[in-house]
């Protein structure tokens, strides 16, 4: 069964239909979408002139460029005024993610899920409800929203904070990010100081990625740039052609298939070397992530298949043979780490205190994935480039366990505030980049001496 019928046509946005600029509800790339609302009874025309689009619709758009408007992008609901009103959310094309009006399938249909008694979503609630007794009773929204202001202040009058508790949607806001839900952020945390606050999909206001968060490495800390323009790309668990599609296609795949030069002459320094990307995927499965990736180059390749529950392990060892070599940003580390935890960090995960080669052998016993792997990882990610430029990489991590990746060298982009090594204040793909600061070169690798015994 169909989740929409299928239509011989659509009705056109006339001239004067309201226009409104939205980002897709759906996964976290952020696909930009444009929103016509115009009430029923009245359509557009097909020249550019008598149509919302301003495009000519007598004729029919050109593949993967025109155009896209489906039966999935138009709904039609009554608003609050009793009129029925089209409504059609089709893909923008002035947004950086989605460039060209490029959508996925999830987000084409962002129409159908709005309010309407023709189909799933009158299961919704219009209005809030009140248990009494055993039944349920409708309220009004004023009722709803004083009796809840005064159970909350009462409580927090009578115990504190400490006795308030939520469980909230989030994507990024409530902590300072997307303005719709910016607002019930700062109730939470800022009006009521509460400190037991715990996302839709977790137990707690806590990562899904907690171990790379603790070591300095915010899973939202990149932009859709960063997978245009770096040299490695690593994918750590994400399975980001299926789960994250116009990000794939639009900016990790251009920049693998050598499509994105035109992006790198304008943030790489004079003489740095411009290469197509090369791609590190750490995940037990085969997904098409990688073996799109395959198809293309497989030596600008690399797949590490860890032993389930073995991640730390693995992350731990790339980072060793980044410290043997001398590759990481110790001006980074110097000035924006905790030095004291940096020393806890050397002894327990680096565990510089035991030689490399035992490391490397306990590593490839514990995790499976073979030495030569390790070190190829690790050099891939932060040796220096040709001329001593330092090699530009951005970093995807997603629901695996404990990642201690503190070795990644991360740098600033000038004037930004990130806090390496310690917690990122991030925004859905504008904060941090991972590139070196312009003019600034790598230093040459130093080897590690071997410690004392």
């Amino acid at each position: 069964m169909a989740l929409y019928d299928r239509q011989n046509e659509l009705p056109i946005p006339p001239k004067g239909a309201e226009k409104r600029n939205t980002v897709c509800q759906y996964c976290n790339v952020g696909c930009g979408y444009e929103v016509y609302t115009w009430p029923v009874g009245t359509v557009g025309g097909t020249a550019p002139s008598d149509n919302a689009f301003g495009v000519d619709l007598s004729v029919p758009q050109n593949p993967l460029q025109g155009l896209v408007y489906t039966e999935s992008m138009h709904s039609v609901v009554t608003n609050r005024d009793g009129r029925r009103y089209h409504v059609v959310i089709v893909p923008t094309k002035d947004s950086a993610i989605n460039l060209n009006g490029d959508h996925s399938s999830r987000g084409g249909s962002n129409a159908q899920t709005l309010f309407s008694e023709s189909r799933g979503t009158q299961e919704r609630l219009k209005y809030p409800l009140l248990r009494v007794g055993d039944d349920f009773q409708a309220i009004t929204w004023d009722e709803a929203l004083t009796l809840l202001g005064r159970v909350i202040k009462g409580v927090y009058d009578t115990y504190g904070s400490d006795q308030l508790t939520a469980k909230a949607t989030d994507h990024g806001g409530a902590n300072g990010g997307f303005g719709n839900i910016y607002a019930m952020g700062r109730l939470f945390f800022t009006g009521l100081g509460m400190e037991y606050v715990a996302m839709h999909n977790r137990p707690a206001y806590n990562s899904e990625v907690w171990g790379s968060r603790d070591r300095g490495v915010h899973e939202l800390h990149y932009t859709a740039e960063d997978a245009r323009v770096c040299d490695t790309l690593v994918l750590w668990g994400a399975n980001s052609y299926e789960t994250a599609s116009v990000f794939y296609t639009e900016h990790m795949q251009p920049n693998f298939q050598g499509a994105t030069q035109p992006d790198k002459r304008e943030v790489f320094d004079e003489g740095e070397p411009i290469d197509p990307m090369r791609l590190v995927v750490v995940d037990p499965r085969r997904t098409s992530t990688l073996t799109i990736m395959e198809a293309i180059d497989p030596d600008r390749t690399l797949h590490l298949r860890p032993n389930l529950g073995t991640d730390y392990v693995l992350a731990n060892a790339v980072a060793r043979v980044i410290w043997e070599r001398g590759w990481q940003d110790q001006a980074t580390i110097d000035n924006r780490t905790d030095l004291t935890t940096f020393e806890d960090y050397q002894e327990k995960s680096l565990q510089l205190g035991k030689p490399l080669d035992q490391l490397l052998g306990e590593a490839e016993e514990i995790t499976g994935v073979p030495r030569a792997q390790i070190e190829q990882a690790a050099e891939w990610i932060a040796a220096p480039k040709e001329g001593g430029f330092c090699n530009r990489r951005s970093l995807t991590s997603t629901k695996r366990d404990d990642l201690e990746l503190q070795e990644l060298r991360h740098h600033r982009r000038p004037g930004s505030d990130g806090d390496v090594g310690g917690q990122y204040r991030a925004t859905r793909y504008r904060v941090r980049t991972a590139r070196g600061s312009p003019g600034e070169l790598c230093t040459p690798p130093v080897p590690r001496q071997p410690p004392t015994p």
